[in-house]
């Protein structure tokens, strides 16, 4: 009932909703946020209504990383692409992250994670941060597509905004792969 490619989605709130944002319809970028709950009596997810559903940022954004943060209760998207073409000779990707807040249902921006789409990332064990790993890359130009090598760990600071510190970097780029 969702068509979408290339979307984010996450389990959040002790896996109560799976939040479903981002992604294409083959056509155009999708901005709205949608939460699905499980249904007992038939046994299968099922929309949640909303009159209003959240929206991530204008133009949207495909092909991101998505993961649970801040104890579950949020989704954290990194990266991605603000375009739904996917055969141009270079797509740049997105430097910007999004926090899908499900308990008050409204996202707000994130920090920078360096130029990167179709990156992993993995909730640690702490559950309160975020390790970004590799993904495609573009120079400033917008050429010369490449693997990334570098890895961010995402944490709120003592204040509770969320901010990057740099990890080790991988010894071979990556993309497209799994954490």
């Amino acid at each position: 009932t969702l068509p979408r490619v290339e979307t984010t989605a996450a389990a959040l709130k002790q896996e109560e909703f799976i939040a479903v944002a981002g992604g294409h319809d083959g056509t155009a970028l999708k901005e709205e946020v949608v939460f699905f709950a499980w249904d007992d009596t038939s046994a299968v997810f099922r929309q949640v209504s909303q009159m209003a559903p959240p929206r991530i940022a204008t133009p949207g954004r495909r092909a991101a990383a998505g993961v649970t943060f801040r104890d579950g209760s949020d989704m954290l998207m990194l990266g991605g692409y603000s375009d739904v073409t996917v055969l141009k000779p270079v797509t740049m990707p997105m430097p910007t992250s999004e926090i899908v807040q499900a308990g008050v249902q409204t996202v707000a921006k994130g920090p920078d994670i360096g130029l990167r789409g179709e990156l992993c990332a993995v909730t640690l064990q702490d559950g309160k941060s975020v390790l970004a790993v590799g993904g495609r890359t573009a120079d400033s130009n917008g050429m010369m597509s490449r693997s990334e090598t570098t890895t961010v760990i995402v944490r709120n600071d003592p204040q509770g905004m969320p901010t990057t510190q740099s990890a080790p970097n991988l010894t071979i780029g990556r993309y497209l792969h799994t954490c």
